[in-house]
C-alpha cells in the first residue's frame, strides 16, 4: 500500500522526480484516487480476478463497503462502555479538576499531554514505582 501511495505521488518526467506535494502525509484527490486505482489494479487484476482495472476498482469499493457495514470493535466500545450516562455523569462529576490538571500540565509551547507524561503523573500521584 504504501509502495502505491508513493507512486501516486511522483511523476516521472525526463528522468527527474517531481513530488507534487511537499508534505509526506498530503494527499491531493487526484493522488487519492491513484492510489485506489494501483491497489485495485495489483489487489484484483494483475492476479486475473478481474479482467480490467475497472472491474478491479469496482470490487475493492465493494469490499472496502462491505468491512464497513460490518462495524469494528471499538464502536461497540464506544457505544457500551465509553457514550454511557454512567461515564457522563463522572466526567462532569470530576470536570473541574481535570481540567484544572491539564491546565496544570500544559504550557505556551507544549499544546497537549503525552502518553509518558500522563503515566508518570499518575505514578507520582499514586505513590507507585516501576517495581
Amino acid at each position: 500500500m504504501d509502495t502505491q501511495f508513493i507512486a501516486s505521488r511522483v511523476d516521472v518526467q525526463k528522468n527527474n522526480f517531481k513530488c507534487y506535494n511537499q508534505n509526506k502525509m498530503d494527499c491531493n484527490r487526484f493522488e487519492f484516487f491513484e492510489t485506489m486505482v494501483r491497489v485495485a489494479n495489483c489487489k484484483y487484476k494483475q492476479p486475473g480476478i478481474t479482467q480490467t482495472v475497472s472491474e478491479a476498482l469496482e470490487m475493492l469499493i465493494e469490499t472496502i463497503k462491505q468491512n464497513q457495514e460490518i462495524g469494528q470493535p471499538s464502536q461497540l466500545f464506544r457505544d457500551e462502555l465509553l457514550w454511557t450516562r454512567e461515564c457522563n455523569l463522572t466526567l462532569d462529576a470530576n470536570l473541574k479538576g481535570i481540567k484544572r490538571l491539564y491546565n496544570s500540565l500544559i504550557t505556551t509551547k507544549q499544546k497537549k499531554v503525552t502518553m509518558g507524561e500522563a503515566m508518570q503523573l499518575m505514578i507520582e500521584t499514586v505513590g507507585l514505582n516501576d517495581e
